[in-house]
């Protein structure tokens, strides 16, 4: 638990760093911007196209479309670490399946036995003709006994 905790601090911190990478990159290229505009109005180029709410929300999401294209920074201990963990938790499933085949085999062959008793006893009472309740339970107990020594 404390890995997974771990993790996710580093990668919340991988997150908080590429997102101020983009602020810084979303400042940068506006200011660029700004300083062309600034200069274009200077030389009588007032109609701008930097004006334009459409072609400022297209540059952004240009701006943010490459910045995600760019693949997520970290290290290469994060890496072998995060494989590794990874092939742990594989490993545990595998196991975790493993048991819950053996409990289903080991349920079965209860279930078989139980079912086993059952046609026994039924048997048993059919051949001495007797149907009453205190003799089959002792019936079930006899065959219970016998059934156990095996």
């Amino acid at each position: 638990m404390e890995e997974l905790q771990a993790e996710m601090k580093l990668l919340n911190w991988h997150k908080l760093a590429n997102e101020a990478a983009l602020k810084a990159a979303l400042l940068r290229t506006k200011s660029l911007r700004d300083t062309e505009t600034k200069m274009g109005a200077q030389s009588g180029n007032i109609g701008s196209p930097a004006n334009s709410l459409q072609e400022k929300a297209a540059w952004m999401a240009q701006v943010i479309e490459e910045e995600q294209r760019k693949p997520l920074q970290v290290s290469k201990d994060f890496v072998s670490a995060y494989a590794a963990s990874e092939e742990r938790a594989s490993e545990r499933l595998d196991m975790e399946v493993e048991r819950h085949i053996e409990v289903l085999r080991k349920l079965r062959v209860r279930v078989g036995e139980r079912d086993e008793q059952k046609y026994v006893l039924r048997d048993l009472c059919m051949k001495t003709n007797r149907s009453t309740v205190r003799f089959a339970n002792v019936c079930l107990c006899f065959y219970l006994f016998v059934f156990r020594q095996r």
